[in-house]
């Protein structure tokens, strides 16, 4: 049974988990509450734990100051974040801090909540997979310092790994050339009985301490895996001083273009992207903050919130750059199906989400349609009639809802004059712009501003 703990500060809430979720239907047992973020580590401190659903804002330490505890002292354990805020913002700090996962308390009582439940519990067996994976890995260097002191390698496997020996890799350091370390591999295999595995042949150790060599190899055989394992080849080979320490990448420009849109319409950009990343080669971890980056982003370009549950539960099953290769095809397809991509031009697709991109971006939004459909590089009557068709809303309701959001983001971030904010979002005047708003939110934007700050107050009360 996964062991489960709950940390909220509201009781009601406590409880109303408990009886809700079908704990039982995916093998979870809660074993205990807590009602701020304090009293969850003391309970863990003195519990077995596996699983943590603990609330964001809560009093003493908050669900995010939690996260980052339970992330540095107790990496075995997986959260995920209960929120009553449809902001993404907030989730995204928490994916970030490394919560597996997050629930809206808005969707306890409905079937979505039984969705995400099953998707989290896959996920939690995949992380148990990732472990038992990094512990193979990380056992994976056997250096014989010479012959007489060779320790055979299924006991050695056996000693260091929970695995099977069958999944064996190790490293030999090989001194010479040629045809006779084909035979030293061949004879190391059959004086240990074992036919399966892969050699790492390391040529010129001279001159390298063995904690030297330990480090390049480690960084070595975490590139192998990643990037170019193939379980059909035996033998790799590598030359010490062709290995080098690698300097941190600067992941900025990376997380830039695989947030963009285009590659998802675009072939010979989306093959170029994977280049550039196979050339630059990204540590493991580097690539899964990439890849979170630029998804955050896609739910803000695309809206499609409802597909992020089920690309988080995959990431903790990717062990290589393939994994990745595979999943990024299949975003391409979800976007090219939601956006019946396959019947237009891939020109005017991405006219259209080149417009979207550069209105999002846009602190002054206002522009005309006329503006827009010369960033798409189309007339007028050819952009209205296409941005429809593949976006699946008109033009301008769009835009008003783009503005409507900026709109609500100015007010509960600022103290922007309303008449200010009218006219930066493109609206005539305050009144229109008051108007529409309480048309749309069913409040006026000053009232908007008060609820806002009213709550920002209860917040850091609580806190």
């Amino acid at each position: 049974m996964i062991k489960a703990l709950i940390v909220d500060d509201e009781p009601l809430v406590r409880k109303g988990l408990n009886f809700v979720l079908p704990w039982n239907k995916y093998g979870i047992k809660v074993i205990g509450e807590a009602n701020s973020g304090h009293k969850a580590l003391d309970f863990i401190g003195k519990n077995k734990v596996d699983l943590v659903f603990t609330d964001i804002s809560m009093p003493e330490m908050d669900g995010l100051e939690l996260l980052k505890e339970i992330s540095q002292h107790y990496q075995d354990i997986s959260v995920v974040v209960l929120t009553c805020y449809e902001e993404f913002n907030f989730v995204q700090e928490a994916l970030r801090l490394g919560a597996i996962d997050y629930i809206l308390k808005t969707q306890l009582e409905n079937d979505k909540v039984d969705e995400i439940l099953a998707l989290i519990t896959k996920r939690l067996h995949f992380k148990l997979q990732d472990k038992k994976f990094n512990n193979f890995k990380n056992g994976l260097m056997y250096i014989s310092l010479n012959k007489n002191k060779d320790i055979e390698i299924k006991e050695w496997l056996t000693i260091h790994t929970n695995l099977p020996v069958s999944e064996g890799v190790w490293f030999i350091p090989i001194y010479g050339d040629g045809e006779e370390m084909e035979e030293e591999v061949q004879e190391q295999e059959k004086i240990n009985g074992y036919q399966g595995g892969v050699v790492v042949k390391v040529y010129n150790l001279e001159g390298y301490s063995w904690e030297k060599i330990y480090k390049l190899l480690n960084h070595y055989i975490d590139n192998v895996f990643y990037y170019d394992y193939n379980p059909n080849m035996k033998i790799y080979e590598c030359n010490i001083n062709n290995l080098q320490e690698t300097n941190p990448i600067d992941l900025s420009k990376l997380i830039s273009q695989w947030s963009s849109y285009e590659w998802m319409f675009n072939d010979g950009l989306f093959h170029e992207l994977q280049s550039l990343v196979e050339k630059m080669r990204p540590y493991p971890s580097d690539i899964r903050q990439i890849f979170y980056e630029a998804m955050f982003k896609w739910t803000e370009e695309f809206e499609v919130n409802h597909f992020i549950h089920e690309w988080l539960s995959k990431f903790d099953a990717f062990h290589s750059w393939h994994d990745w290769k595979l999943w990024l095809v299949e975003v391409r397809e979800v976007i090219k199906k939601i956006y019946n991509y396959s019947q237009y031009p891939e020109e005017i697709v991405i006219g259209i989400y080149r417009s979207i991109e550069y209105m999002r971006t846009q602190e002054n939004l206002n522009f005309t349609q006329e503006d827009i459909a010369e960033i798409a590089c189309m007339s007028r009557v050819y952009f209205s009639r296409y941005f429809k068709k593949i976006v699946g809303t008109n033009f301008a309701d769009f835009v008003k809802k783009l503005r409507i959001d900026k709109a609500k983001h100015i007010l509960s971030t600022s103290n922007m004059p309303i008449y200010e904010i009218a006219e930066q979002n493109g609206f005539k005047d305050e009144r229109y712009f008051s108007r529409f708003f309480q048309n749309t939110v069913n409040c006026l934007p000053s009232e908007y501003r008060k609820k806002m700050k009213d709550q920002k107050k209860y917040e850091n009360r609580k806190k």
